[in-house]
């Protein structure tokens, strides 16, 4: 059965930044909340990502290119894409992303 979810109710119940909360399942992948604020420091997955910014401003560095994302804004970082994040205010985020997905920190 259909689950109705309420993104601004949900974000209520978030706390630490940059950890994801699993909002949905859809097949193999997640669709998930975070706060985003500060600093995150450089990575890179095994598998494609998409962040999709809610609320907010994230400056996103992706292999040396800079993408400044307003709300209603998201980009889809590729496999392998060395990547990190700034936001000077509190940030929020939707990730979409497979569910194992593997971090490597650079």
């Amino acid at each position: 059965m259909p689950e109705v979810v309420d993104v601004h109710k949900k974000k209520l119940t978030l706390d630490d930044r940059y950890k994801k909360n699993i909002v949905s399942l859809i097949n193999d992948q997640y669709f998930a909340l975070a706060w985003f604020e500060g600093q995150y420091k450089p990575h890179r997955h095994n598998v494609d990502e998409f962040l999709y910014v809610i609320e907010g401003h994230l400056s996103l560095d992706v292999e040396g290119k800079i993408f400044e994302l307003e709300p209603g804004c998201g980009i889809n970082i590729k496999a392998g894409e060395i990547h990190s994040n700034r936001s000077d205010h509190k940030t929020l985020v939707a990730v979409f992303e497979p569910q194992g997905t593997q971090i490597e920190y650079v």
